[in-house]
């Protein structure tokens, strides 16, 4: 039986806390004899971090602590969320009534005064944990059941629910089938034939009537009026008809009824007479405070039945209000009869419609609704789209319009160019070319006779034409290139950069140059304005590393990208200033003096032009005395336009 005990209860552990160490000695030895698993703690504080860190089944607590009480640490334990379910026993030589009172008031479940037997603490202790193993089982017990009592209760609800839809959804189907309900509206083909004429005949340049269009506005009308066969109507904001239909015998004779009483044979004179009840109502107290307070609006119409009309938006703008009659014809004796003289009608007429009208259920009506909604929704979207449709076939004519001035300013520009591509070809030409021959001339026959700085001036002056010359044959170049008709191809652009490199050996054979030159791709271009690209650009490299006594020239690529393909050429000449970047592929622009490097600006600026052309982008980057690099990028063959 002993060892039953121990197999038992060396699953638990209790936490024994008492300043005196002969006392805590004492309670462990006892407790472990009777295979108890022990927490020794000397102090208040060191207790509270031990149950924090983790839970014992039960605590042994004594009172006179110096650091803190037992009082006030089995109040702490009990504020606690975790540990307030931990049994605590005090265990004190404190043994006057009024501390034991303290003690069950802090939360204790028992309090064993000292000097103490070990049978009286194991009893103690053992009864406590078998009473909080049973509160624990008993609140499992109480767990589950109120859990399955609510799970049995939540089930009964969805029942009740599914019965509740199912009796609903019978209802719903015996009215749809009953030999009352008609599928199509009654009257529709005559519907417009009031007497009177057709109103939407008054709607001049109407937003909805003009967008949506008859039909339409009747098919999305039907779609509602199916369901309640009343009467509709769709007005513009400025409360013109859009369309109007009466599917009821009971709607269509009181409004004729109401048309008679304005005592006029013209539709646009009746209309703001106010003596027409049924517009009246239909317009004025229904739709058009629907636009106005761009809200559904629903009121009891002169009629005796209801009008539900809600606004039609489009974007933010309200455009007009749909609306439609619903609900049970007056069953009042005395009300059919005020009616009847409202309108100039006969009570039994009225009673008699009365008798024949079909009532709607009440779902039925929400139904009906809803699809009200979602028409006036319908409709804003078919006339956004109309605009949107009309704005742009409006701008598609403006674009072929200026496609066509563009046309005729380019054919303008294009013969204004052919005209200067002339003129300096022949009109400069030729006074330059009579300039440098009379100077050559005047040389062979004074020659003699000049000093030394009078030759030197007119050497300048033979250099300034030969210049001008050059000049001349670059701008020409650029020029053409604008209007050169490309021809895409696949381009190795390593051949090309071995050719280029070849042609300029004459000028390089007797220099100091390192060239370092990668593999290059296959891109897709025009050959021979690739071939202008590279040759400037390596030209350039060339001509700013010549102080150089170690030419250092790179041409490579940058890591692929899956739109473009980018190539540098990179030199260690004498560079430029960043902040002058941008003016580097301008026409004419030069960073340095022409005395320190030849050349008229035209070689970078055919580099941007070329690149541009073929949809890819150009830039530098430099330090004064480090070098410079000079990128261009080429799309992909994906990303190439036709």
């Amino acid at each position: 039986m002993r060892g039953n005990e121990i197999r038992k209860t060396d699953q638990r552990e209790i936490l024994v806390v008492d300043d005196d160490p002969a006392s805590l000695q004492l309670l462990t030895d006892i407790l472990a004899r009777h295979g108890y698993r022990v927490r020794p703690a000397n102090g208040g504080e060191i207790a509270l971090r031990s149950v924090a860190a983790r839970l014992p089944d039960l605590t042994l607590l004594d009172v006179k602590m110096p650091d803190l009480d037992g009082y006030e640490v089995c109040r702490r334990l009990k504020a606690d969320e975790q540990s307030r379910k931990v049994p605590v026993i005090f265990i004190s030589a404190l043994g006057e009534t009024a501390n034991k009172v303290e003690g069950f008031t802090a939360g204790a479940v028992d309090f064993i005064t000292k000097p103490f037997e070990p049978e009286e603490v194991l009893a103690r202790v053992g009864t406590h944990l078998r009473l909080h193993e049973l509160a624990e089982q008993l609140e499992q017990i109480v767990r589950e059941r109120t859990d399955g009592l609510m799970a049995s209760n939540q089930q009964l609800q969805l029942e009740i629910t599914e019965r509740k839809q199912m009796e609903e959804a019978l209802k719903r189907i015996e009215w749809m089938l009953s030999k009352k309900h008609t599928s199509t509206l009654e009257g529709q083909e005559d519907s417009q034939d009031q007497g009177y004429g057709d109103l939407t005949a008054l709607n001049r340049d109407g937003v909805i009537l003009k967008s949506v269009g008859h039909d339409i506005l009747g098919s999305i009308a039907a779609d509602y009026l199916d369901l309640m066969g009343t009467s509709s109507a769709i007005y513009e904001v400025n409360g013109a008809y859009a369309f109007g239909i009466f599917a009821s015998n009971w709607c269509r004779m009181l409004d004729r009824a109401s048309r008679k009483l304005c005592d006029t044979d013209d539709n646009a004179a009746a209309l703001i007479s106010g003596q027409w009840l049924c517009h009246e109502s239909c317009w004025t107290r229904c739709s058009k405070e629907a636009i106005a307070t761009r809200a559904p609006v629903d009121i009891e119409c002169s009629g005796g039945i209801r009008l539900y009309g809600v606004p039609i938006v489009t974007g933010e703008t309200v455009i007009g209000s749909i609306n439609f009659g619903y609900g049970d014809i007056p069953n009042d004796p005395v009300k059919l009869r005020a009616l009847a003289n409202a309108y100039h009608l006969n009570y039994e007429d009225l009673l008699a419609e009365f008798n024949a009208y079909d009532s709607r259920p009440p779902y039925i009506v929400e139904m009906a609704k809803s699809r009200l909604h979602a028409s006036a929704r319908l409709i804003g979207i078919l006339v956004e789209r109309k605009h949107a449709e009309e704005e742009i076939r409006k701008l598609n004519k403006e674009l072929e319009q200026r496609v066509a001035d563009r046309t005729v300013q380019q054919e303008a520009a294009n013969k204004e160019l052919e005209s200067f591509t002339y003129s300096v070809s022949h009109d400069l030409r030729a006074p330059l070319r009579h300039l440098d021959g009379f100077l050559e001339l005047l040389q062979g026959r004074i020659v003699a006779t000049l000093d030394e700085q009078s030759r030197h001036y007119m050497a300048n002056i033979s250099d300034a034409a030969k210049r001008m010359g050059m000049l001349i044959d670059d701008l020409l170049s650029f020029s053409r290139m604008g209007r050169y008709e490309m021809s895409k191809m696949q381009v190795d652009l390593g051949v090309l950069v071995r050719e280029v490199i070849r042609e300029l050996e004459p000028e390089t054979h007797d220099r100091a140059i390192r060239w370092c030159i990668a593999d290059l791709p296959v891109v897709t271009g025009d050959p021979a304005m690739l071939r202008i690209v590279l040759a400037n650009l390596i030209a350039n490299a060339l001509k700013f590393t010549r102080l150089c006594g170690q030419a250092e020239i790179e041409i490579d690529c940058l890591p692929s990208r899956e739109t473009e393909t980018t190539v540098f050429v990179h030199d260690n000449g004498v560079g430029f200033d960043m902040k002058y970047a941008d003016k580097l592929f301008g026409v004419f622009q030069r960073l340095h003096r022409a005395d320190e490097f030849e050349g008229i600006g035209i070689g970078l600026a055919n580099v941007r032009r070329i690149i541009d052309r073929h949809g890819g982008r150009t830039w530098a980057e430099g330090q004064v005395n480090q070098g410079a690099t000079f990128y261009f990028s080429l799309p992909q063959p994906h990303q190439q336009g036709a």
